[in-house]
């Protein structure tokens, strides 16, 4: 929603953009928010770069996102916190109406399905089928260990590939693409260990994960191609 960095978004080399109208976004500016999407999306697409909206799991905002999202320059909806299948047999229909609405081609605008807690992890494979929209399925790695309460350091970090791994098998077999990390990000300003990561994740299987700042864009790039 910083105007600023969306219209450096389009020179970042990146293959897609996600706006996070998520946990970008404080309290009480999400209406100031969605009132810049349109042009947002505009703005971040100007390079060639897919857009992705990424938009809030809750029902008093979930209805307002998508409304200020679904338009023509949307390329996909990045969704949190994907928990049960009827959960997103719903956000088709929502995306469906909007489509229809404002003369899109229905099916144009898919979905990356974000596992984010334990539920949506055992839901997985029934979440990935609910919808031909879904293209991709990711592991939210931070907002997962958080919910395990699994805390992260030398001693516990062989365990974390597991989940991603799951997901992986998921995802083929349902024919979706399997993104995202083995693990949490390094610190932002560690690129060589960022590469790292990013490498052990391309050894692993998964493809086209996203980074938080700028700088990791080339790492992926140079890691991990598009799928």
């Amino acid at each position: 929603h910083r105007r600023r960095l969306v219209e450096k978004a389009c020179t970042r080399t990146a293959d897609a953009v996600v706006l996070d109208h998520e946990d970008s976004v404080p309290g009480g500016e999400h209406r100031a928010a969605r009132d810049s999407l349109a042009e947002g999306i505009g703005l971040a697409g100007k390079g060639g770069s897919e857009v992705i909206v990424r938009v809030n799991n809750e029902p008093e905002l979930l209805a307002g996102d998508l409304e200020s999202a679904v338009r023509p320059g949307l390329g996909a909806i990045y969704m949190p916190k994907c928990e049960t299948a009827e959960d997103m047999r719903e956000l088709d229909a929502a995306i469906t109406r909007l489509e229809e609405a404002r003369g899109m081609a229905r099916g144009s605008v898919t979905v990356n399905a974000v596992i984010e807690t334990p539920r949506g992890y055992l839901n997985a494979g029934a979440i990935v089928s609910a919808s031909e929209r879904i293209d991709s399925v990711t592991l939210g790695n931070e907002d997962f260990c958080a919910a395990i309460n699994l805390v992260l350091d030398a001693d516990t970090h062989a365990a974390m590939p597991g989940p991603p791994m799951h997901l992986l098998l998921v995802a083929r077999a349902y024919g979706k693409i399997p993104m995202g990390l083995t693990g949490p990000m390094t610190g932002l300003r560690d690129e060589g260990g960022f590469e790292r990561l990013a490498r052990l994740s391309r050894n692993h299987g998964l493809l086209a994960p996203s980074c938080l700042h700028p700088r990791n864009v080339a790492a992926l790039n140079h890691c991990l191609p598009p799928p």
